[in-house]
This record gives structure tokens, C-alpha cells and sequence, in this order.
């Protein structure tokens, strides 16, 4: 099954997690407002740095115009 590298940045909460196999398996999360630019690097750093550590492949989409 895939692992997905989940984005959310379109309200006042800025989160990154892991989904594999349909299950949460990293999740990180920033409640205190529109700071996204500041902590969205490092979320999506940590979330990449623990699929190497587990051995997991993430999925891959391509968006073409």
C-alpha cells in the first residue's frame, strides 16, 4: 500500500503526518495561528527523516496543465 505525505496549510493550522496503509503513522501540528512558513520546513523535515527511518516509500502524484 502507499505512504502519502499529508499536507494541511489552508486554515490557521499548519500539520504534516505520514499515512500508510490507510493509517496515521506521523503526525505534527502548529495550533497557534498563521505561522506556517516558520514551521512547515521543519514538519515536513521530520516527517521524511522518520519514513527513512521505517523504511517507507512515499507515493508519488504528478500534476500536469
Amino acid at each position: 500500500m502507499a505512504t502519502i505525505l499529508n499536507i494541511e496549510t489552508s486554515t490557521d493550522v499548519c500539520s504534516v503526518c505520514l499515512s500508510h496503509d490507510g493509517e496515521m503513522k506521523f503526525h505534527d501540528a502548529d495550533y497557534k495561528g498563521r505561522n506556517h512558513a516558520t514551521v512547515l520546513g521543519g514538519f515536513v523535515k521530520n516527517a521524511l527523516d522518520y519514513a527513512k527511518m521505517c523504511e517507507m516509500k512515499l507515493a508519488t502524484q504528478r500534476c500536469a496543465r
